[in-house]
């Protein structure tokens, strides 16, 4: 069972705990973050899948096509939004974002011109 810091007052908590023994806060090490990417609508690139995830590269990735979103649940603290813009190569962008405790942040992408955070 991992030990990590409360998100509220540093106490180490197990990573399972409902609440933090010393000050009470729900979820203490739990996700409380949220990154929303957006595929935005382009002629360009029409027809492509595109790919994203974060920090993983084994992890889940969500294909996107036009319009479409995928939200990814984080803990607080420094990410990398990982994007291919062609399905079947390996290679990806990588851009860096850091998010807060209980903040929703959103992404776009779009072929031919990478990844934006609004």
């Amino acid at each position: 069972m991992a030990l990590l810091p409360c998100r509220e007052c540093g106490n180490e908590v197990s990573a399972e705990a409902p609440t933090c023994p010393k000050c009470g806060v729900p979820a203490p090490v739990g996700k409380s973050a949220q990154l929303v990417v957006t595929r935005k609508k382009a002629l360009r690139g029409a027809i492509n899948l595109v790919q994203v995830t974060v920090d993983d590269l084994d992890g889940g990735w969500a294909t996107l096509s036009m319009g479409e979103r995928a939200g990814f649940p984080l803990l607080p603290g420094r990410h990398q939004l990982l994007v291919s813009f062609d399905s079947n190569s390996d290679y990806y962008s990588s851009y860096e974002f850091e998010i807060a405790h209980d903040e929703t942040l959103n992404a776009v992408v779009q072929i031919g011109k990478g990844a934006w955070f609004e």
